[in-house]
């Protein structure tokens, strides 16, 4: 999240567990430009230059999997470029629910998801207004995707919302379809 100086903030990901935030400011020896702020139970483990390199140093394979990291990030953020300059909004927002129903722990056997992310952080990343947001918001509900209730929204089935998306997406997504798991 970015904070610009007439009190404003932008929201420019939302990350999931295991994934990592600034380094490029590391690898780059720049001023950090972001800050993050945690939702629910979160646990940061915060490195200056010095303890990262002796960090690395000791686990090679880090940097190897930070390469693989950042690799996929970029090609996420070309896939957000494109998804903003030329999908429907609703597309956007949906793409941006999925990702977020990812990253959450699933509970029971259950094929719906109940989201941690407000409609305020939704309409900060797309960059609408709340009143634009609730109108893509009740066309995803016309849809039977998800349902919006007080300061929830829910997916309402995560195999037909995926494939929902994948119908009216141009390009197979970086993140795809999750590997189905054995009983």
């Amino acid at each position: 999240m970015t904070f610009k100086n007439d009190s404003t903030a932008l929201l420019t990901a939302i990350l999931g567990p295991g994934q990592q935030f600034n380094e490029v400011t590391l690898f780059a020896n720049a001023h950090q430009t972001h800050d993050v702020v945690g939702i629910g139970q979160t646990e940061l483990l915060v490195l200056n230059a010095d303890q990262f390199d002796k960090l690395a140093e000791q686990h090679p394979e880090i940097m190897k999997a930070l390469l693989i990291s950042n690799t996929q990030r970029v090609h996420q953020l070309v896939e957000i470029l494109n998804d903003f300059r030329a999908l429907p909004k609703r597309l956007v927002v949906a793409r941006l629910l999925l990702k977020n129903a990812r990253n959450q722990e699933k509970t029971g056997l259950q094929n719906s998801v109940e989201l941690r992310i407000t409609q305020e952080d939704i309409s900060m990343f797309v960059g609408v207004t709340r009143a634009y947001l609730n109108k893509v918001l009740a066309d995803l509900c016309a849809l039977g995707l998800i349902e919006v209730s007080y300061r929830k929204i829910k997916i309402l089935d995560m195999t037909h919302f995926e494939d929902w998306i994948a119908e009216n997406l141009a390009y197979v997504a970086v993140e795809g379809r999750p590997a189905a798991t054995s009983a």
